[in-house]
């Protein structure tokens, strides 16, 4: 009974204390494009995008913009350029249930920012097509992308990366989600799926990264990376589980095969897969470090499996569903958040009360309690167990589990 107060308290939270600026391009809303509404908005509105093709827009303003359509493809943005500057610090921001990015060669980084300020960007249950790049000028920028799926073409991307993202002590995660390099062209090499500046600390959690593979023209026959540190030196920090799958680009004849993981720094290796790209020479799993294999890689499983065809899990009001782990009950605890903040890397899960609840016990029944519906997104969901080693006393965690709750009447 004291989840479902606090569950109910939380959902009903956004409804009290923001607005809603609807956007249509047919003009059956409060503004014809998203760059007019952010141009209103304040911070924690939320900007509603009804299907409809989009003008690229700033994201200057800590607000969410979420598609209202059925999926991502009803809702087409050319492009973001974000760049919170309202508030400056500690913002958190949503872009969800979107398609970005257009043919246009000026749409080529669909998703560009640079020097952000500490805050969280949020992607959820979006289709990029094109490159993104974010780079962090402070310490506390953090990108949580889940849901997701991140596609560029041969020539696009900041040169040449799907993804280029982080900074000195910035946060990134990407769960439930799949970045995928573009294959060589004539005029293009592969692309590297995931670059990384120095100093971020990357998270993988049912994640698929996979570079581009080459193509059959001197000098673009080598396959692309996976996973590859930035062009500035220094060390990243990688932890790789949850049943993610880690691959370089495979090679055309006579090239050589994309890295799987080729960073300097550290790698925790848990429930995944790494592998370098086929070629003659084959790419490297790990061209740069080894990994260290973690301890233990608790499971935390959600019941039942609940999938849309983005990925993202959508829960009716009334609906049950359970968090279950296979470990001790007696040593073992399971944490729910509603909080998207990116914690540092000892602990996924950031624990501030009211927005979290520990709960002994290795299994949760949860029900989603009956409430004004929500129009389109609703709150993120996370929980994350733990268990105490007895033998060691160390504290070891699982994989994080997330839920959407996307309410229906």
């Amino acid at each position: 009974m004291r989840f479902r107060v606090l569950l109910l308290a939380v959902l009903s939270a956004p409804t009290l204390s923001a607005a809603d600026l609807v956007v249509d391009a047919s003009g059956g809303g409060d503004h014809l494009t998203v760059a007019a509404a952010m141009a209103q908005a304040q911070p924690n509105d939320r900007i509603l995008v009804r299907p409809g093709q989009y003008p690229a827009y700033q994201h200057f303003v800590a607000v969410d913009v979420i598609g209202v359509g059925a999926d991502p493809s009803q809702v087409t943005i050319d492009r973001v350029d974000y760049h919170v500057s309202i508030p400056v610090l500690d913002y958190d921001t949503l872009i969800s249930n979107v398609t970005i990015g257009s043919a246009s060669p000026a749409d080529a980084i669909a998703i560009s920012g640079n020097e952000l300020p500490p805050g969280t960007l949020h992607l959820d249950g979006v289709v990029v097509d094109g490159g993104v790049y974010l780079g962090g000028g402070a310490t506390g920028f953090s990108l949580l992308v889940t849901n997701s799926r991140i596609e560029n073409q041969a020539g696009e991307g900041f040169f040449g990366a799907a993804v280029d993202v982080g900074g000195a002590n910035n946060f990134v995660e990407v769960r439930n989600s799949r970045i995928v390099g573009a294959d060589a062209d004539p005029l293009h090499p592969a692309s590297d799926a995931l670059r990384l500046k120095a100093g971020t600390t990357l998270r993988l959690v049912n994640a698929e990264i996979v570079g581009g593979d080459g193509v059959a023209v001197a000098g673009l026959e080598d396959g692309g990376d996976a996973v590859v540190r930035g062009f500035s030196p220094g060390a990243v920090s990688i932890r790789i589980d949850g049943g993610s799958s880690i691959a370089g680009g495979a090679a055309a004849v006579g090239g050589a095969g994309g890295n799987g993981v080729d960073v300097a720094g550290s790698i925790d290796l848990g429930a995944a897969s790494v592998t370098g790209g086929a070629g003659t020479p084959n790419g490297d799993a790990y061209a740069d470090a080894g990994p260290t294999a973690m301890p233990v890689d608790l499971h935390l499983a959600l019941t039942p499996v609940l999938e849309d065809a983005s990925g993202a899990v959508g829960l009716t009001n009334g609906e049950s569903f359970a968090l279950s782990m296979t470990t001790p009950s007696a040593t073992t605890a399971i944490v729910l958040s509603f909080d998207i903040d990116l914690p540092p890397p000892s602990i996924f899960l950031s624990v501030d009360l009211p927005a979290s609840l520990w709960i002994p016990g290795n299994s949760v029944p949860l029900t989603i309690p009956h409430t004004t519906p929500i129009v389109g997104e609703g709150l993120e969901l996370y929980a994350q167990g733990f268990t105490l080693d007895t033998s060691s006393g160390a504290v070891l965690l699982s994989d994080a589990a997330s839920v959407r709750l996307d309410l229906t009447p």
